[in-house]
């Protein structure tokens, strides 16, 4: 019901910290009402036995350290992490030369969670950070007022704040055809239920969307008789993707 000192949730940590808390406060529980909990009673009548003992029976507190979590700022050595999470993820996108507009055809992504404690849950956290990581590569640009090209913005001041100055995806932008799925038959034996976080690695899979885009711009240049090697930075929004390609040179 409460956690009065956990740690922050970062890297999907949360479970980990908070189920073995909780495991550990069941356990005490169990063992406590274990003198109630006879062959001729149900559940229901083994706590009520407790409850009218007039003991503190009913209530347990549960605690849970992460071991082997250590760091040393002054040598910059440690371990920072109990593990590390692994997952693999490809894109297909078809781009417009003439507008810079592009599509996500198709996103296969395959990842490691072991035992998952939640499918749904981390399915949802798989697909919500793989499209931000793909927000992050196509469509947040920032835009800072100066002297010479935003002179109606402060110079220094950041012009693309949040989402009313920047485009953030929409359901258009979902991939058309878009398979994540949880590795089978995987199970960390260490983790509560043999599970893992899923943390932020989602994120850098929209890594195969950009790739995927710089595959297709390449194509585009070499079509037009253009050096298809450029330098490329992120975000590819539409009007970069149309310079790029070359289509109207």
């Amino acid at each position: 019901a409460t956690v009065p000192n956990t740690s922050l949730t970062g890297t999907s940590i949360g479970t980990e910290f908070n189920g073995w808390a909780l495991y550990n406060a069941c356990n005490e529980l169990n063992k406590r009402l274990e003198k109630y909990r006879t062959p001729n009673r149900s559940f229901q009548q083994a706590v009520m036995a407790a409850y009218l003992d007039k003991l503190d029976q009913l209530s347990a507190h549960g605690f849970y350290e992460i071991p082997g979590i250590s760091w040393n700022w002054e040598t910059g050595k440690g371990n920072l992490f109990k593990y590390y999470t692994y997952g693999v993820g490809a894109s297909v996108v078809e781009i417009d030369t003439s507008t810079g507009d592009h599509v996500i055809k198709r996103c296969d992504i395959v990842y490691d969670t072991e035992r998952s404690i939640n499918p749904a849950i981390d399915i949802g956290q798989l697909e919500g950070a793989f499209m931000q990581g793909y927000r992050l590569l196509t469509m947040e640009e920032l835009v800072y007022g100066d002297n010479k090209n935003v002179k109606w913005f402060k110079a220094g001041k950041l012009l693309t704040n949040g989402p009313a100055y920047y485009k953030i995806p929409g359901f258009n932008d979902v991939p058309e055809e878009f398979n994540d799925s949880i590795l089978p038959d995987s199970e960390y034996k260490k983790g509560i239920f043999s599970s893992k976080g899923i943390g932020e690695p989602p994120f850098i899979l929209a890594n195969a969307v950009g790739a995927a885009l710089k595959d297709a711009i390449m194509a585009s240049r070499r079509e037009n008789g253009v050096e298809p090697f450029f330098e490329m930075k992120y975000p590819l929004t539409a009007d970069k993707i149309e310079i790029l390609s070359a289509a109207k040179i």
